[in-house]
């Protein structure tokens, strides 16, 4: 069943209460000036190719861009490089493979001191530290990644060494220098839209600890013309690794709200189909309800989604939801018939 006209009175009029505050962030990198960059054409940057591996059959290294800067505890400076392997038949295609290699020159002499793999695209797994955006989005292998590529050194968890912000079109990493060791402490596939935010690292709530956003885009199968807003996933550093905290964010940003209620109503007057469910949205409005502690409007959304969703992830994500709501005692919140929670969730 779709909300009434009253529901929809009701978003409308909470876009209108809500843009009255906002949260903001602080969006601006902080500028080290001790970090140098280089790029590179195609013909240069081979004398970093010797650290690496021959080429697969049929591909070529392609040093793309090199970061200068003190990533590590001595004092001086590392040489930190982007190599990506690709098709030599058709360089524009995809990427097959991407390395970032720590190295040192002594007296012109090159020296290496770390070499990682960070995206592998025959890989089951690009690493098996992979983090993906959390719920019901589905982790994407094997797809093709687009030529192109880039990295940053900033210290992201300040310890006072340097990070390494590693990024492809669709592939974020962050390698860090911990306990006598390159370690990467994060990394994740996104697809953003069109319209989209890119992926960043933001101080969000300024002190001094970068989080790190995740965006993807949230489709609507078979409406070409649909609205698609996208769902930020937020990770933390907690000390030791970044730990996604969509419940700290979508609690405390208002305007994510605003966003996601905007685009359900858009929906909902431009809907062809008279049966037509818009799942992809009730679950995430939902699901950011839940987060803000307005657990009655997140119990009915999670209902509807239960009830009426043909996609099993999101009907997986809310069943269990539900069975929180019930287990903190409050008889409301009870299961009904109709969306008592399955064997799956026992």
């Amino acid at each position: 069943m779709y909300p009434l006209k009253g529901e929809i009175a009701f978003v409308v009029l909470i876009c209108f209460i809500f843009t009255s505050w906002q949260i903001k962030a602080d969006s601006s990198p902080k500028t080290i000036p001790e970090v140098k960059y280089q790029h590179y054409n195609e013909s240069e940057g081979k004398e970093y190719q010797q650290f690496l591996p021959p080429a697969p059959e049929g591909m070529w290294y392609y040093t793309r861009m090199k970061g200068i800067g003190n990533v590590d505890n001595p004092s001086e400076k590392e040489e930190v490089v982007l190599i990506t392997v690709q098709p030599n038949s058709d360089p524009e295609s995809h990427l097959v493979q991407a390395f970032l290699l720590v190295c040192t020159e002594e007296t012109g002499i090159l020296r290496k001191k770390n070499l990682l793999k960070l995206y592998d695209h025959e890989a089951e797994e690009t690493s098996s530290q992979n983090v993906y955006p959390s719920l019901v989005f589905n982790k994407v292998r094997k797809f093709s990644m687009p030529v192109g590529g880039s990295l940053e050194l900033v210290d992201l968890n300040k310890d006072g060494i340097l990070d390494i912000w590693f990024r492809l079109p669709y592939y974020i990493a962050v390698v860090s220098f911990q306990n006598g060791m390159f370690k990467q402490i994060f990394n994740s596939l996104t697809v953003p839209g069109a319209d989209s935010p890119e992926p960043r690292y933001v101080d969000r709530d300024a002190d001094g600890l970068y989080e790190i956003e995740i965006p993807n885009t949230i489709y609507i199968k078979g409406i070409e013309s649909a609205a698609h807003p996208t769902w930020i996933s937020l990770y933390e550093w907690d000390g030791k690794a970044y730990v996604l905290n969509n419940q700290k964010f979508y609690s405390r940003d208002t305007d994510i709200l605003i966003h996601f209620l905007q685009k359900y109503n858009d929906q909902l007057f431009r809907k062809r189909e008279p049966e037509r469910y818009f799942e992809e949205y009730e679950f995430y409005i939902g699901l950011i309800y839940y987060y803000r502690g307005q657990l009655y409007r997140a119990r009915e959304y999670m209902e509807r989604v239960v009830m009426q969703a043909k996609n099993e992830n999101y009907v997986r994500e809310a069943r269990a939801i539900l069975k929180r709501l019930a287990e903190t005692g409050n008889p409301d919140f009870a299961p009904r018939e109709g969306v008592r929670n399955s064997n799956n969730d026992k």
